[in-house]
């Protein structure tokens, strides 16, 4: 395979792909890239409140590095398809390398500045604007199309594997040593994944549209070809229902039906999402054994369709097992579908928009979290229960309303028989 994937060549196992050492460079960088991540969020959310005592200026921290991921995402996607992804990669794990050397430095000086912190958790979030399309859009260009879902399976199957991974890891760090043996901790991860980076080859041909182009239009033509082809807008206005429909209820509806509604120990909370971390990694071992999907969009639709069950039969179970239990099913349903969503999007993008389409799917998985956080708080006053009723009838609702004007995923068949249409100039 190496750094020259083509369209449709041939076909491929797990196993190939894992004696593919170009992959598997990529694969490790991208496990150190999320582990590294995922340590920082939970060593800057301990090291403001070490540093402060105060919740809300941890939140605020956390909020400086949201907002410019996705003010600059878009942008991150339009350079994804103009520079190699690898190129943006290493450079953004250099950068994050280069914030955690200044706060190394001022901890060793034992004068931590916390205006620096705000410009590290604002560099950490614009760097990730440009890193997420970027290593989504790298994908089709390290793999020949028939290992894409394979592809696609083993890098979200590791999602929340390095989650889990890099959360333990900054609390063992943050329990047994200093903030400055935490620090050089996290500095080591992103060096590694820069490093790994580094030796990534990619088929990269730039795409620089039409001469006299200027950004904003690079944008606008990337969000329209997206509009205009039938499976990215399909896959998009589903991510959006689902985004709008569990991101509240999963970010705090589990811990307020555990502590609240069931009255037991916040360790009940844990198991839920490790059943759905567990659910997920087995949705993603089974899509990584499928050579093809005869009907993704079908299976798209009842994927949905039985989540939005999912959260009405939690919201109306009374019982914290058989809440484990659904959330097992939901993570494995999400866990196979969300390699199929990316595969497909994937191989029906052209090259050129790959960056842009990327950032798209990113935006519409993302952009609403402040929305359905808000209303979900507003349904839990009411009832916790009530909240996932609710988020299940409406995720039920909005997925049948996506379909009669996206029929192609109900015409669509096979993951194979995909091509992706030119942009229009």
């Amino acid at each position: 395979m190496g750094g020259s994937a083509e369209r449709g060549a041939g076909s491929a196992t797990a196993r190939d792909l894992l004696r593919d050492g170009n992959f598997v460079r990529f694969f490790a960088a991208d496990v150190f890239a999320k582990v590294a991540d995922n340590y920082f969020f939970v060593f800057l959310t301990w090291l403001a409140l070490e540093q402060t005592g105060s919740p809300a200026y941890a939140g605020a921290l956390l909020m400086s590095n949201a907002i410019p991921r996705l003010i600059f995402m878009i942008v991150g996607g339009s350079l994804a398809d103009r520079v190699s992804p690898q190129v943006i990669l290493r450079t953004g794990n250099i950068a994050q390398a280069g914030g955690l050397v200044v706060v190394l430095a001022q901890l060793v000086a034992g004068s931590l500045s916390l205006p620096v912190l705000f410009v590290v958790a604002v560099l950490f979030g614009f760097v990730d604007a440009f890193s997420t399309p970027a290593s989504m859009s790298a994908v089709p260009r390290l793999v020949p199309d028939a290992a894409l879902l394979k592809a696609n399976s083993l890098l979200q199957g590791t999602e929340m594997a390095t989650f889990m991974a890099g959360s333990l890891m900054a609390g063992g760090v943050l329990q047994v040593g200093s903030p400055v043996v935490a620090t050089a901790v996290g500095l080591g991860l992103y060096v590694m994944a820069a490093l790994l980076f580094c030796t990534v080859r990619l088929a990269f041909h730039t795409d620089n549209g039409p001469s006299g182009e200027s950004e904003l239009q690079r944008i606008w033509a990337g969000l329209r070809y997206g509009w205009t082809q039938p499976v990215v807008r399909a896959n998009v206005l589903l991510l959006v229902a689902t985004n709008v429909a569990v991101s509240g209820p999963a970010s705090i509806g589990f811990l307020l039906l555990v502590s609240e509604s069931l009255e037991l120990p916040e360790l009940y909370y844990s198991a839920i999402m490790v059943a759905f971390g567990v659910g997920a990694l087995v949705g993603a071992v089974v899509a990584a054994r499928k050579h093809d999907i005869a009907r993704p969009g079908v299976l798209l639709i009842a994927s949905y369709l039985l989540s939005g069950l999912g959260f009405i039969a939690i919201g109306l179970a009374g019982n914290v097992f058989a809440v484990i239990a659904i959330a097992a099913l939901m993570g494995a349903a999400i866990g196979l579908t969300g390699a199929v969503n990316a595969t497909w999007v994937q191989m029906a993008t052209t090259r050129s928009m790959l960056g842009r389409v990327s950032a798209l799917m990113v935006l519409a998985s993302l952009a609403f979290d402040p929305f359905s956080q808000a209303l979900s708080g507003f349904l839990a006053a009411w009832s916790v229960e009530g909240m996932f009723v609710v988020a299940g009838l409406f995720m039920i609702a909005a997925t049948l309303a996506v379909v009669p004007s996206n029929r192609v995923l109900l015409r669509a068949s096979g993951l194979s028989g995909t091509q992706p249409a030119p942009p229009s100039r």
